[in-house]
């Protein structure tokens, strides 16, 4: 089977790299956003950089994640998408779900206590399993798994 392991960056990214281990059984693929702290992970698929401010260039580098995220997708044809992190991996997480009609796990980051995230909210509309590591938000999202911490 092959998965990809998405996350935005920083804690989401450290918490992704908890599932390492499923390189044992699987073939395993990381997709990051490209950042200066990033750029150095090898092998990993990069979406390009998202700027989190309210400035029209936001836009500008949505689309350009949407973009990077279709050809991306048809390319590595995973079976599964694993997610956890921001809105630049939204996209790619929606899309594996509406053209290829393939698995998305999203992990909720185990920085939320009692509010989910933006992109948590988005994706936990479609998504096959949804994980909370808080057993607090399973009242934010009620059909959600508790997993308990993962990283």
């Amino acid at each position: 089977m092959k998965i990809i392991l998405a996350a935005s960056g920083g804690g989401h990214l450290e918490q992704i790299k908890q599932l390492d281990s499923l390189k044992d059984e699987h073939t395993v693929k990381y997709l990051v956003v490209k950042s200066k702290v990033n750029r150095s992970f090898d092998g990993a698929l990069f979406l390009p950089e998202f700027r989190n401010s309210y400035h029209v260039r936001r836009l500008f580098d949505f689309f350009r994640v949407c973009v990077s995220s279709f050809f991306m997708i048809l390319k590595e044809k995973p079976d599964v998408v694993i997610c956890t992190g921001a809105a630049a991996t939204y996209p790619f997480c929606w899309l594996q779900k509406k053209l290829r009609h393939k698995k998305v796990i999203f992990i909720e980051s185990f920085a939320r206590k009692t509010d989910g995230s933006k992109t948590g909210k988005m994706v936990y509309k479609f998504a096959d399993s949804f994980v909370v590591q808080r057993k607090e938000l399973l009242s934010v999202y009620p059909n959600a798994i508790y997993g308990g911490m993962i990283y």
